[in-house]
Parts: C-alpha cells; sequence; structure tokens
C-alpha cells in the first residue's frame, strides 16, 4: 500500500487511558499498513507524552518496535536543535519519524523526516491520525 494513500478518519472516541491506547493501537495499525516500523522516533509536545506515552509503550511493545520519544517546547526551536534531532533520529536507525502534537512539533518533525529520508506520520494533539495518514516526506533526488 502506498504510503501517502489516505486513510478514513477516525470515529471520536472518548478520552482516558483506554483512549489513548487505542489510538496508540490505531497509530500502529497505520504505520503496518504503509508497510512503516519500528524503530520510531516520536517528536512530541509535552501534552503528547503526558496522555499518550504509556499507551505508545504499550502499544509498539506488542508490535515488537522500539521507540524514542523527544520533547521539543514550543519556545525552544532552533535550526541547530532540529539538527541534532536529525541527528539522534539517524543514529537511532529510525524507520519512521511521528510528529505529536501541534503544527510546531508537525515542523520539527518534517525537518527530522527529510534530513533522513524517511516518512512523517502526523499524530494531532487530540490523537487521532489525521485523514492524511502518512505524509511521504523525501529529500529531491540529485
Amino acid at each position: 500500500m502506498d504510503a501517502a494513500q489516505p486513510i478514513p478518519p477516525p470515529a471520536a472516541a472518548p478520552r482516558g487511558a483506554g483512549s489513548a491506547l487505542a489510538e496508540a493501537s490505531r497509530l500502529v495499525g497505520v504505520l503496518k499498513q504503509r508497510g512503516l516500523g519500528g524503530p520510531l522516533f516520536l517528536i512530541a509536545s509535552d501534552d503528547a507524552v503526558g496522555r499518550f506515552a504509556p499507551a505508545w509503550a504499550e502499544a509498539f511493545s506488542a508490535a515488537g518496535w522500539v521507540h524514542r520519544v523527544r520533547v521539543v517546547a514550543a519556545h525552544a526551536h532552533s535550526a541547530a536543535g532540529a539538527r541534532e534531532l536529525a541527528t539522534e533520529a539517524g543514529r537511532f536507525g529510525a524507520g519512521a519519524i511521528v510528529a505529536a502534537g501541534t503544527e510546531h512539533e508537525l515542523g520539527v518533525g518534517r525537518h527530522v523526516a527529510q534530513a533522513n529520508g524517511l516518512v512523517l506520520v502526523p499524530f494531532p494533539a487530540d490523537g487521532m491520525v489525521g485523514e492524511e495518514g502518512a505524509c511521504p516526506l523525501r529529500p529531491p533526488a540529485d
């Protein structure tokens, strides 16, 4: 299946620990549908980590994937910081980049994905994987 093929939007889910695990499991399903998997490198907001970190750990472990989460504070973004995250993701051997949070985390995730020739998967602040599912962001061919 093509990584950029749209997925249907999820049904609204109630908030809480069970819904966080359901959303994390849905993310695993989307990644698998797109032929993507671990190791996963997540660029996340504080809020996303607070809400989803235990659920990500459980869902990714069940899939047999390792992951690393890096919190990016909105006020602390810099080009040098984004380059450091890109280097770290490359050394980690990331198979995909997940941006969890707001437009800020998506922007940083986009840079990290492009720097490593990886696919960026948005995981919006509300936890639902967007209609676009996975955004194939690869560097332009030379």
